[in-house]
């Protein structure tokens, strides 16, 4: 029985790639070798089990024949070809270390000491380049969204949150002329979205809530570290975009304007959720003119 985490390698992924590039939409017949032993050139990979693996994948399959294969590979327009052959891996085994995906980056990169193996394979992928590609960051929402594949509102919400911060990173880069860092694509525990770098030798940190309809909900952790960076110096702000009608509209509120909010009491009890009525502050909302083709929103 193949294991798992043998299954993925930089070696497979570089020589699936190789394969796929000279087999697509060729009309030669794939055959098996006669010796299990040969290579595929000019990749390192076993080439029968290259075939077996791409079989499994649903990325090859077998001819009427039954003695010839062919290529089925069906590609996700905005993945590599490295990507899509993982991404199939992925959804299809649902390996125990995936689940890192949730928290982001910084969870992944942990696997370097753990599971060298998966390490250099998501390296290879490109997820730890800096700053992440469109490609890289695309494909750790894509695997975010398997691991919620069953919740259907849950997914619904992390493509609007994720619009939401690719709206604030833009934003943000037109008000101060730099790039902002989305730091919820390396820790989506962090208790803030993005770090902008509004002048010199300053930060702020920034929270993002996106919504249809009009609410959102702050939870403890996103409120504590607000808390936490007031106590710091920091400057710290709440993007709530309003993704209603045609017009985009956004309301930047700071931790004062949410005093409303439960601070930690002195039995250490704190709410779960807080939920945040955007008509509450319906006279700091202003219509924002951001170029949607500067905006990767799928």
């Amino acid at each position: 029985m193949m294991i798992k985490e043998e299954f993925l390698s930089p070696s497979f992924l570089n020589s699936g790639e190789l394969f796929i590039k000279k087999y697509h939409q060729s009309i030669m017949k794939i055959n098996k070798s006669s010796s299990n032993k040969k290579i595929f050139l000019p990749g390192t990979h076993k080439y029968n089990s290259l075939l077996e693996k791409f079989l499994k994948l649903n990325i090859c399959m077998l001819s009427n024949d039954k003695d010839s294969y062919h290529l089925c590979f069906k590609p996700i327009n905005y993945f590599n070809i490295k990507q899509n052959i993982a991404y199939n891996y992925i959804k299809k085994y649902r390996p125990d270390w995936y689940i890192r995906f949730r928290k982001g980056r910084d969870s992944l990169h942990e696997l370097k000491n753990t599971n060298r193996l998966i390490y250099q394979s998501l390296h290879e992928l490109g997820l730890f380049d800096n700053p992440p590609s469109n490609q890289s960051s695309r494909f750790i929402s894509e695997i975010r969204n398997l691991i919620y594949l069953n919740e259907d509102i849950y997914k619904d919400n992390t493509q609007t949150g994720i619009l939401g911060e690719k709206l604030s990173m833009e934003f943000e880069h037109i008000k101060t002329g730099v790039p902002p860092k989305r730091i919820s694509l390396d820790d989506d525990y962090a208790g803030f979205d993005i770090i902008s770098f509004y002048k010199e030798n300053s930060i702020k940190r920034i929270e993002v809530k996106a919504s249809k309809y009009n609410i959102a909900y702050i939870s403890w952790n996103e409120w504590k570290t607000a808390l936490e960076s007031s106590q710091e110096g920091i400057s710290h702000e709440f993007h709530l975009w309003s993704l209603q009608g045609e017009k985009l509209k956004l309301a930047i509120l700071t931790i004062e304007d949410l005093h409303f909010i439960p601070k930690p009491s002195k039995l250490k009890h704190h709410f779960d959720k807080y939920l945040i009525y955007y008509d509450n502050f319906i006279d700091r909302f202003n219509d924002v003119e951001v170029d949607l083709s500067k905006v990767d929103i799928n």
